[in-house]
């Protein structure tokens, strides 16, 4: 028995970026696909990232993200990362935030 957990959808920060959108500009294109993942029978949560960006939505909340991170800075229209995230031997809060928040989603305790 496969134990479904959520659908990863990765788009290309240069070819698909989504980290420079707010979800409601996303293309009809990944619309459908984010609905036909959370049609899923067994299925009912979506990541979508770029790795700039980090979305996440369930059945009940449609094409609203329940949640969402974002890794970079915009500077003249170009992103970066942002500089805490390239701290060696640190990890910021945010990044941390992510972790913990993928962890609970995947566990289904958000």
């Amino acid at each position: 028995m496969v134990d479904y957990r959520a659908v990863v959808e990765v788009k290309s920060p240069y070819l698909s970026p989504i980290y420079h959108k707010d979800y409601e500009k996303y293309s009809d294109t990944l619309k459908i696909e984010l609905k036909r993942h959370l049609s899923a029978m067994k299925n009912d949560r979506v990541i979508l990232t770029d790795a700039l960006k980090w979305e996440f939505y369930n059945k009940s909340n449609g094409l609203v993200p329940v949640q969402t991170f974002r890794l970079y800075d915009l500077s003249r229209s170009k992103w970066e990362w942002k500089t805490e995230y390239i701290l060696r031997d640190d990890i910021t809060n945010e990044f941390k935030e992510l972790k913990e928040f993928l962890k609970r989603f995947i566990n289904k305790e958000v």
